[in-house]
């Protein structure tokens, strides 16, 4: 960081040394010239060593804790950093830079169509509505400065002063987990989705006997935070590692120390109805999703999770019964085709068949069913999402037919995502 904001001095110099060592190769070489080029070479790389020292002493002090007046001076100097760190190639050095849109909360009011919008995969409905719980998550804990500043000032009367201390500085002394062991200190909670909370406290673990015997010293320690963002490197890691933070008990009794913890809290939907006053920035949801998270836990992330494995399991057992589906043509319009499919070879056990991909088809003129896409089943998984199976069948080229004798069709079957309204069910 203090490399950067003298890269106009290091530069400067740079450019001089390089003048003056021009000077000595411009003329006949000699040992003096060259013992000149060593000369400007050493103190060019003894300057950049004491600029990389005076950086590092920098770094200690800005990290010297996450309290609120050290994480504005951190902040500070990490913006230049990231700004220079997310800046476009083509842009302009000075050109300030914001985060990528991918890492962005999508718009309320757009979320909203995506997921209410019939038809589609409801895996990927899933899959969106956890990702952008996450960014909403993670986008809270990135106010963890304006939130402390608000916690010190609205709790004023509630909060013990050693605790608004700790909260102002974000350091604490051996002393200060003694006598807070084992406390919890509720700071902000925020609705995100439907019956879950996102909420802030910060808890004091001593270690109980495993650390009786550590004196009070008088040393600081800084107060750690845990959540989404510091817990996992990826948003397919953060769930995982909240499923630790969903419960006060579930701490280690040897853990010590103080930590601003993020956790999930759920809340009962006959307490919201009478709750009037209360805070709430929660996204919308269709009504089946708001179902599936009114179900036991306190993690939404981890329920949608469940939700996605319930639905790929369901997915895998309706794709078993393709041949089924298949040799049944229930749906199937066209009487040439609907023959054709009957009559279709299968191979495997007989109580999970597997269409064979080629069979013969005598007796029938092949302009009757071949290129025909027809529609074969449809399962319904809820009102809105459908698995709809399609099937047509291919001849091969007479170039494959001549080299070798192979069943001339080839049946490609198809499950895709549908709306409920466009198919009727249909049954194996």
């Amino acid at each position: 960081l203090a490399a950067q904001s003298r890269n106009q001095h290091v530069s400067m110099q740079g450019q001089n040394s390089s003048q003056k060592a021009a000077d000595a190769y411009g003329g006949s070489f000699s040992a003096g010239k060259l013992d000149s080029v060593v000369n400007y070479a050493t103190r060019a790389v003894s300057g950049l060593s004491d600029l990389v020292k005076r950086s590092s002493e920098e770094l200690r002090t800005a990290g010297a804790g996450y309290g609120v007046e050290s994480i504005s001076r951190a902040y500070k100097k990490f913006i230049l950093c990231d700004a220079e760190r997310n800046r476009p190639r083509n842009s302009c050095p000075g050109a300030a830079a914001g985060p990528s849109r991918s890492s962005q909360p999508l718009d309320a009011d757009i979320l909203g169509e995506a997921l209410d919008k019939p038809g589609g995969s409801p895996a990927d409905k899933l899959d969106l509505l956890a990702r952008e719980v996450t960014l909403r998550a993670v986008e809270l804990e990135g106010r963890l400065e304006e939130l402390l500043r608000a916690s010190i000032t609205d709790a004023e009367e509630t909060l013990p002063s050693e605790v608004r201390e700790v909260l102002r500085l974000g350091t604490y002394h051996e002393s200060f987990l003694n006598a807070f062991d084992h406390k919890c200190f509720p700071l902000f909670c925020e609705e995100i989705v439907p019956y879950h909370q996102y909420c802030l406290a910060l808890e004091v673990h001593s270690g109980g006997a495993y650390w009786q015997g550590v004196p009070d010293e008088a040393e600081i320690h800084r107060v750690a935070t845990m959540g989404l963002s510091s817990g996992a490197t990826g948003l397919k890691d953060a769930s995982t590692f909240q499923r630790h933070l969903c419960s006060f008990d579930e701490f280690s009794s040897a853990q010590r120390g103080a930590c601003f913890v993020w956790r999930w809290r759920s809340i009962d939907p006959q307490q919201k109805r009478q709750e009037e006053d209360r805070h709430t920035n929660s996204l919308v949801v269709p009504e089946k999703l708001t179902a599936m998270l009114c179900s036991a836990g306190d993690d939404p992330i981890q329920k949608l999770k469940l939700e996605r494995q319930a639905l790929g399991r369901w997915e895998q057992n309706v794709r078993k019964d393709t041949a089924r589906y298949v040799q049944s043509a229930a749906r199937v319009t066209d009487m040439y085709v609907r023959v054709v499919l009957k009559n279709w070879p299968t191979e495997g056990d007989e109580h999970e068949p597997k269409l064979k991909r080629c069979a013969w088809v005598e007796g029938l003129d092949a302009d009757l069913f071949v290129g025909k896409r027809v529609f074969v089943a449809a399962v319904p998984y809820d009102d809105s999402h459908t698995l709809a199976l399609h099937a047509m069948i291919s001849k091969r080229s007479p170039e494959e037919l001549s080299k070798e004798r192979i069943a001339p069709y080839v049946l490609a079957t198809d499950w895709k995502w549908v709306s409920a309204e466009m198919h009727e069910t249909t049954r194996p």
